[in-house]
């Protein structure tokens, strides 16, 4: 399902989707972490480090997103 969504938003670069992103946020001194949601204007799609960039430049790895919706 995930997948299908990010292969979606990819076919869209360039529309100015606005995007709802959850994702898993570790804790850099300890274990752990927490759960966060962030909107915005998806910017790029980076396949190489597999990130997802919104416009404001949050980098999200996809191996972290747990929910993502678009907004039409």
């Amino acid at each position: 399902m995930l997948d299908d969504k990010l292969n979606e938003l990819r076919n869209r670069i360039g529309e100015k989707v606005k995007v709802c992103i959850t994702y898993f946020l570790k804790d850099k001194k300890k274990d752990g972490g927490k759960y966060v949601t962030v909107n915005g204007i998806l910017k790029k799609i980076d396949e190489y480090k597999k990130l997802l960039i919104l416009e404001d430049g949050t980098e999200i790895f996809t191996s972290e997103i747990v929910g993502l919706e678009d907004f039409v």
